[in-house]
């Protein structure tokens, strides 16, 4: 290549780079190998960077390499994964489940005094002092809802109070959905029916119980979490969107959208909010301020279904979902990883000579040896494209200029194949 037609690709790229990074998006791939593809998928959990689990309406699924294999390692589905200070797995569905290595083997926990048959269990927390809390609810029998309590790892159970749940409160359809607690005293839970009175509060360990101001008739939270700043936020289960509160539950503050749809969960990472956006996909609100962000998972960057149930972040940044399509073709699970196994993996033999260089790299960063009409991405660890460009020429070099420091990975895609390559910017 001529050095005048170099500076020229040289400075495209810088500008081209700039504009990419400004307008960063998420790319999203199905990690769904060795899975049954006609069970719901109702959870996903990160064990660590590399370990995920999810929990189908069947089986609980275990992956070590971020999703691009999968091992079938419970017989029982799973609606929330929760780690306790030791270490030990739970996982909350249809019955309770224990692992104590790390999610290799499971047993059911049979100490929870729900009545057999009667079993759901929506969601598990855990307070700041470790103890646990959960709901117990059915769909047949609502007598036997309530908030159950454990204060040693989940080995055994306590219902904290046998009015929780009463006509008053669940008059036709006896579902909890969720809960919330800090100390074990202040606990919120949200339940569903056809009026008011879904939000409800104890102040006092669930001697007594008030309705939470703040919610109209039908609307039910499906999953809480706390800001930095205290602030609690929950994500509505009804055609709403998102719901905050400042005085520790007793009131909720309703902040608008623009989809009416089901928001089935959120996860909050520093100043992002993430929802499990049904219909639509992963959306995202600001933390600071509610605005909505918009979708960053969608049909649009690689998400093959937008039913999304539950999301799941890891300590790099990577963000994961599980979809309930109600087809065999769309309940599945996905991630903005590149997955721990085919990293450096050239899919098809003519990337085996793709080269990436200088490598850490400070100032540009070359992708040698391309195949013709190569579509080049670069994305950061959050799965973020920070660089994309087509090309017919065997090269291209690219400035990193004011990239943060830190691991990058590269997708180049031509005729059909794949190839990925990972550098370090330093």
């Amino acid at each position: 290549m001529k050095k005048e037609n170099l500076l020229k690709t040289i400075v495209i790229v810088a500008i081209f780079t700039l504009a990419t990074s400004v307008n960063a998006q998420y790319v999203w791939r199905d990690i769904n190998s060795g899975t049954n593809t006609g069970e719901s998928r109702y959870s996903i959990f990160s064990v660590d960077n590399n370990t995920i689990l999810g929990g189908g309406g069947l089986k609980i699924y275990k992956s070590t390499d971020k999703g691009d294999n999968w091992t079938d390692v419970h017989s029982t589905g799973a609606n929330r994964f929760i780690k306790t200070n030791s270490g030990k797995l739970l996982a909350a569905g249809s019955k309770l489940s224990a692992s104590t290595d790390n999610g290799d083997t499971w047993t059911e926990v049979t100490t929870v005094p729900v009545p057999s048959g009667a079993k759901v269990y929506n969601d598990i927390v855990k307070d700041n002092n470790g103890n646990l809390y959960m709901i117990g609810s059915s769909n047949s029998n609502y007598t036997v809802c309530g908030v159950y309590k454990s204060t040693d790892e989940g080995a055994n159970w306590t219902k904290i109070t046998d009015t929780i749940i009463s006509v008053q409160w669940m008059q036709q359809t006896p579902t909890l959905w969720s809960l919330y607690t800090e100390d074990g005293n202040t606990i919120i839970v949200s339940g569903q029916n056809s009026g008011n009175n879904n939000v409800i509060r104890t102040t006092d360990g669930g001697a007594t119980w008030s309705s939470v101001s703040g919610f109209g008739s039908n609307k039910f939270v499906t999953r809480f979490a706390k800001k930095s700043d205290g602030t609690i936020v929950g994500a509505a289960g009804t055609a709403n969107g998102l719901y905050y509160s400042v005085d520790t539950g007793a009131s909720f503050t309703f902040v608008g959208t623009n989809a009416a749809v089901v928001y089935y969960d959120l996860l909050i990472s520093n100043d992002t909010i993430f929802t499990a956006h049904y219909n639509f996909g992963v959306r995202a609100f600001s933390a600071v301020d509610y605005s909505d962000l918009g979708l960053v998972g969608s049909s649009a960057n690689g998400l093959s279904s937008t039913k999304i149930r539950a999301v799941a972040i890891n300590n790099a940044g990577e963000l994961f979902a599980a979809s309930d399509g109600g087809q065999a073709n769309g309940n599945k699970f996905h991630t903005t990883a590149l997955g721990g196994g085919s990293v450096d993996i050239a899919e098809n033999e003519i990337f085996n000579q793709l080269n990436v260089f200088p490598n850490p790299a400070n100032n540009f960063i070359t992708i040698a040896n391309l195949p013709e009409n190569s579509t080049v991405r670069i994305m950061d660890v959050a799965g973020r494209i920070v660089y994309h460009t087509q090309t017919t020429d065997a090269q291209v070099i690219s400035s990193i200029d004011g990239w943060m420091n830190g691991m990058y990975f590269i997708r180049v895609e031509s005729n059909g194949s794949v190839g990925n390559r990972k550098f370090i910017v330093q």
